[in-house]
């Protein structure tokens, strides 16, 4: 879990790096390329979220199978 935390903050800081730096880079293919980093971070951002949740309704299950 500390590891996905990590790479959450990885991520978010180089999503904002991009945003920032976005400004200082011209041209259409550039523009694209930049484009397509960026929804590769997004996707990566959901990933983690996802990864983050599925650990929670495991652990969520466990507890409740220790329970019965």
């Amino acid at each position: 879990m500390l590891l996905q935390l990590f790479d959450a903050v990885i991520v978010l800081t180089s999503f904002s790096l991009d945003l920032v730096f976005i400004q200082g880079i011209t041209g259409p293919q550039s523009e694209e390329a930049i484009a397509l980093l960026i929804i590769f971070l997004l996707w990566r951002i959901l990933r983690i979220i996802n990864g983050r949740r599925t650990h929670q309704l495991i652990a969520t299950a466990r507890q409740f199978s220790r329970m019965k």
